[in-house]
């Protein structure tokens, strides 16, 4: 095999995920469409997030969230 061969098939298989950049204005639509009503999963499968990511815009971004507070 020659060396290109060996890259191609290491790009092919390397199971690594597109990076994909959302603006601020989409991820606000996001959130506003799971204010009203869509799961935070459904937005994971729908916009081929991660939950993780979800989560973070949800609470940077949404209306309703109030942060927990913990007292130790």
């Amino acid at each position: 095999m020659q060396k290109e061969d060996v890259t191609k098939l290491k790009n092919e298989h390397s199971g690594s995920r597109e990076r994909r950049y959302f603006s601020e204005s989409v991820r606000k639509l996001i959130v506003e469409e799971i204010d009203n009503g869509l799961s935070k999963a459904e937005a994971s499968r729908k916009y081929q997030v991660s939950n993780a990511s979800i989560y973070k815009w949800y609470a940077r971004y949404s209306k309703h969230y109030q942060a927990s507070i913990v007292t130790v």
